[in-house]
Order: structure tokens, then C-alpha cells, then sequence
């Protein structure tokens, strides 16, 4: 797993080892490291990944890794 470090600004709260995607806090996202890594999503997100997601009706904590590389690579 690679460390990301985010910038303040965005409020990233890291979850602890025993944590799951369900326990994220209200008003937080649960989102894959490799988003960042090895999918090489930025924020904020481009128009293209937005109008995507908005298209299919996906939150952005739907998408798998695999399924980020295809939107983010287009």
C-alpha cells in the first residue's frame, strides 16, 4: 500500500487498520489509494471524470481502481 499524503486542505482522515469503507464519518468518502497511485486521479477532479460519474449516476466511491483507470485514462 503507498502512502498518499493530502494536502490539509481536503480534511483526509486515514483509517485505522481495523476500519472498513462503511466506517467512513459522515460527510467523508471512502476511496482506494491506488485512485491516487497507480490510477493517477487528481483533485480537484477534471471536468471529463465528473460529467462520467455524473452520466452513469455513480459516486465516486462506487468505482473500483480498475474501473478508475478506464475512466481516468480515457
Amino acid at each position: 500500500m503507498m502512502d498518499i499524503q493530502m494536502p490539509p486542505e481536503y480534511g483526509a482522515i486515514h483509517p485505522q487498520e481495523s476500519d472498513t469503507a462503511a466506517d467512513a464519518l459522515a460527510g467523508y468518502v471512502t476511496m482506494w489509494d491506488d485512485f491516487f497511485g497507480v490510477c493517477n486521479l487528481r483533485l480537484p477532479l477534471t471536468v471529463f471524470v465528473a460529467e462520467v460519474l455524473e452520466w452513469y449516476k455513480l459516486h465516486i466511491a462506487q468505482l473500483s481502481p480498475f474501473g478508475m483507470i478506464r475512466v481516468s485514462k480515457r
